[in-house]
């Protein structure tokens, strides 16, 4: 029997992304309070003495500072109510203070005021409100602003559905130093969705994100020179970036890595650690790394033979419907003593309740 080969499935499709991706966070001021204190110490009418002999807290002057129409303040103190620190978490506060700074133009207030419209939290969702704040951001030169921009007109949130406009915001993001972007541009010409394909355009955008350490353009890359689209066939420089991404957990990559070093392809042929990087990849339940590491503790190929670990590897893939596995592991069983069996299945349910076999 042979290894399961790459699945040409394996290269990550943009309906996907475009569907389930998430957007970008709210941002966290590194040390917000820290800096708007300091900004109040020095701030009229902020350093005399307060009625009581009680000194104002940071809070205190966090709060005073605020309310005296500083909008860096007035982020900060949403930041503290949204984040749950130094106050109690209240998503109402701080989408009043997100709201009192962001209609004075502070881009980071827009931005996190969008995202509380976008997700509902402490006023109703209302994609529309997070479409327009998200531009306002995004026309400050904020690059997340712009990627959830375009994640928005992606998906006709808000606004109607427009790949070409949803396009337009990820270059201006990518341009702008946005990692997300990068890949969301580099997957459309990719797939040519709404475009010409372009594998070009598409190498240019992965290496770009895959560079700043993004782990599914590092896949893509590393994919791009394995079949040589948009680029001489390379199988070094595929090992290479499988080898970035695997290291970062992504299972497809360390599915691939196993492969090439399988095969020796790129790389010194390595069987034993191939066998590692399937079983990496097979924890996380990727069926052909599953499929390839029960083939090799059968075949006792890198791995010492064990027909038990073999039978649970082909049990798993068989569980996520892999016709192949059924067939291996019925024909496995034949040869397998009563002994064997039972330790399998010890082993299948331990695996089975999150641990490794």
């Amino acid at each position: 029997m042979s290894p399961r080969p790459l699945p040409s499935s394996y290269r990550l499709l943009l309906l996907m992304l475009l569907l389930c991706g998430s957007q970008i966070p709210r941002p966290v001021s590194a040390a917000p309070l820290q800096v708007a204190v300091e900004q109040a110490v020095g701030a009229p009418g902020l350093n005399s003495p307060a009625p009581s002999s009680r000194r104002p807290s940071k809070i205190d002057l966090l709060r005073r500072l605020a309310e005296s129409g500083n909008p860096e303040a007035q982020f900060n103190l949403a930041l503290l109510h949204d984040q749950g620190e130094e106050l109690p978490e209240n998503n109402e506060e701080a989408l009043k203070w997100y709201r009192k700074a962001a209609d004075q133009g502070f881009t980071r207030a827009q931005f996190n005021l969008a995202i509380m419209y976008d997700e509902g939290e402490g006023v109703s969702e209302d994609n529309a409100e997070a479409v327009k704040w998200y531009t306002k951001a995004a026309n400050q030169g904020d690059p997340a602003a712009m990627f959830n921009l375009g994640i928005m007109h992606a998906r006709g949130e808000g606004v109607p559905a427009n790949k070409a406009e949803a396009r337009s915001w990820f270059l201006k993001a990518a341009e702008a130093g946005d990692v997300s972007a990068m890949f969301n541009l580099a997957l459309i010409f990719d797939e040519g969705d709404d475009v010409q394909e372009d594998n070009v355009q598409a190498l240019k955008w992965y290496r770009k994100a895959a560079e700043r350490g993004h782990p599914k353009a590092q896949l893509n890359l590393g994919l791009m020179y394995d079949e040589g689209e948009g680029i001489n066939e390379d199988n070094a420089e595929a090992v290479k970036w499988y080898r970035r991404s695997a290291e970062q957990g992504n299972a497809k990559a360390q599915f691939n890595l196993g492969l090439m070093l399988a095969k020796g392809e790129g790389v010194k042929p390595d069987k034993g650690e191939a066998a590692r990087w399937y079983t990496r990849a097979a924890q996380q339940g990727d069926v052909s790394a599953q499929y390839n590491l029960a083939l090799a503790f059968e075949e006792g190929d890198g791995v010492p033979k064990d027909m038990v670990s073999a039978f649970v590897w082909y049990q798993l893939a068989a569980d996520r419907g892999d016709e192949d596995a059924r067939n291996n592991l019925a024909a496995l069983k034949l040869r397998m003593s009563p002994k064997q069996l039972a330790d399998a299945d010890k082993r299948l349910l331990t695996q089975r309740k999150g641990s490794q076999p």
